[in-house]
């Protein structure tokens, strides 16, 4: 039951959200790129090459990790100022690792400024593009798969 309420006020918040007009452009425009991860026990050697693949295409990176020991509320929502810091830049491109379903994670993507924002299908209203897989992935081959996808569109 609690998690049905924590369920119904997630969803009540993606429905709160100002509609957005997402913008879906050629990977080579893109300057600004947030990359938002779950933390095992801080960046890990996978992260920081991906870190290096963005910065080598001309990329300006941020990196959002995100670790179990982060204090959320009781419906799961990061910190307001977690928040308020993500929201701060308005990125060009959000690109969320989160492998499973992870409410603070979620919100995170939910509330960061991008014009587009690419993931893994877990929930839907959050991402623009989504990747739907039918195996167990890491984040390397999501980035890997987010990454492909996007070099294919020729949009401005």
């Amino acid at each position: 039951m609690l998690e049905n309420l924590k369920q119904w006020v997630f969803e009540r918040a993606i429905r709160k959200q100002k509609p957005r007009q997402p913008r879906l452009r050629n990977y080579g425009s893109m300057r600004n790129v947030l990359v938002l991860y779950k933390e095992s026990d801080g960046k890990d050697a996978s992260i920081e090459r991906l870190q290096k693949q963005l910065i080598a295409d001309g990329k300006e990176v941020t990196l959002f990790g995100l670790s179990e020991q982060t204090k959320v509320n009781f419906f799961e929502c990061p910190p307001k100022q977690m928040v308020a810091d993500l929201q701060r830049i308005h990125y060009d491109l959000l690109i969320d690792l989160t492998l499973e379903p992870c409410r603070p994670m979620h919100y995170l993507a939910l509330y960061a400024s991008a014009d587009c924002k690419a993931g893994l299908e877990l929930t839907h209203g959050i991402h623009d593009f989504m990747i739907a897989v039918s195996r167990q992935v890491t984040p390397t081959f999501l980035f890997d798969q987010i990454l492909r996808y996007l070099k294919m569109i020729n949009s401005i």
